[in-house]
Parts: structure tokens; sequence; C-alpha cells
């Protein structure tokens, strides 16, 4: 389970806000930096510069947010 995903733009607490803040400040791409869950687990590894449409994609698609 996600607590924290930390990005160029501030602190999130999922991917949908994520997305809902790029919509909303028309971003075409944002910046993972990294990750963190409730085990207090860091995930860097999903580091990098996301579109918004792969950010859209990644909440549309079905049991991704579960992996993290």
């Amino acid at each position: 389970m996600i607590r924290e995903i930390l990005t160029n733009e501030g602190m999130f607490g999922s991917f949908k806000d994520i997305v809902a803040h790029m919509r909303v400040e028309k971003l075409e791409t944002i910046e993972i930096k990294y990750i963190r869950t409730w085990a207090n687990t860091y995930f860097d590894r999903l580091a990098g510069v996301y579109t918004y449409e792969e950010m859209k994609q990644v909440i549309d698609t079905e049991g991704v947010l579960e992996i993290v």
C-alpha cells in the first residue's frame, strides 16, 4: 500500500492525486523521485519522468496500484 509519492511537484498520497494535479495544472510530464509504502519501503527504481498519459494508464490498469 502506498504511503507517499514524492515528485518534483510535491508529495502525493496516490497516483490518482498525481493525475488530478497534472490535469488541473495542465502538466504534460511529472518526475517521480520515490514511492514509499506503509512498510517504510522506498521504491526509487520507479523514479523517472512520466507523461500524463503514462500516469493515467497506471490508474486505469486494474491491479497495478496493489503491486507497489
